[in-house]
């Protein structure tokens, strides 16, 4: 290390400036609530109709039609927190050096004052955008999403509570099928909300059980028949498309977040998707 008068009187040169910012991600919000509202009243009102696949009622000619039920409407309110990160300007933050400039720049504090705020801006925004990614992965995972508040506090948005296919067997074992769980999980999303789910996502962990699966490694080898096509395409964040597959007809993709935790542990901390699958 040279000694701080080799530094002084010395000439330093930065060679360049090295930032590393992760970029929020948003699959699960931008794939399964691509439609964005947002209001400034307390009360969020949420109306849910749930549909139903029925048949149109056949009679005889001449006779008056039969009724089909209409599907009720179910009402929640959510008294519901506002994000708003915030980070405060000093004057002793201008007196710092920025990132990319030599202890030998005398910029005036008015660029610096811009730079910094255009600076938090985006990553006040990014924050935003993780917090609502987030926000979605309770609500599709758990049906109800658990948050801090500022005064140390939680609270809940109760939701609902999300349908689980539980499979006989674990997929790392031999005599498991996940194509037959996974067809059953579509079935049941079909019969009890009449909709049909075309999109498969593997958490980090359950991907390679499923991958190294006895029966699904079979299929993967087969030439003239494909069950499974697995090629996996240039990722979206910590989103991958990895293929389709054909029973039941689904894309499939891989997603892996994670995010600091609001309490004072060190570290990331996954949103609860490495050991499971969710089908949409």
């Amino acid at each position: 290390m040279p000694k701080p008068s080799e530094i002084l009187y010395s000439t330093t040169e930065l060679i360049e400036s090295f930032r590393d910012v992760p970029v929020a991600d948003t699959f699960l919000n931008r794939t399964f609530f691509g439609d964005e509202r947002f209001f400034d009243g307390k009360f969020c009102q949420v109306d849910f109709k749930q549909g139903r696949r029925l048949l149109a009622p056949l009679i005889k000619r001449g006779q008056l039609g039969r009724v089909l039920e209409r599907p009720p409407i179910r009402t929640s309110f959510f008294d519901v927190p506002t994000i708003a990160p915030m980070r405060p300007l000093t004057v002793a933050d201008l007196d710092d050096r920025l990132s990319g400039e030599t202890v030998y720049d005398r910029r005036p504090a008015g660029e610096r004052m811009a730079e910094v705020l255009a600076d938090d801006y985006l990553e006040c925004r990014e924050a935003i955008v993780r917090r609502i990614e987030w926000m979605t992965s309770q609500l599709l995972f758990k049906g109800s999403i658990t948050y801090l508040l500022d005064d140390g506090t939680t609270d809940t948005l109760e939701y609902g509570t999300p349908s689980e296919v539980t499979p006989a067997l674990t997929w790392d074992d031999a005599d498991a099928d996940p194509f037959k769980d996974l067809s059953d999980a579509a079935d049941a999303i079909q019969g009890e909300s009449g909709a049909v789910a075309d999109i498969i996502v593997f958490g980090a962990d359950v991907l390679g059980v499923f991958l190294w699966n006895e029966k699904v490694q079979r299929w993967l080898n087969m030439l003239n028949f494909r069950v499974m096509q697995v090629e996996p395409r240039e990722g979206i964040g910590t989103a991958q498309h990895l293929g389709n597959c054909n029973r039941p007809y689904a894309a499939m993709y891989s997603y892996a977040e994670a995010t600091e935790q609001e309490t004072l542990a060190v570290g990331l901390r996954s949103w609860c998707l490495c050991s499971r699958v969710i089908a949409f």
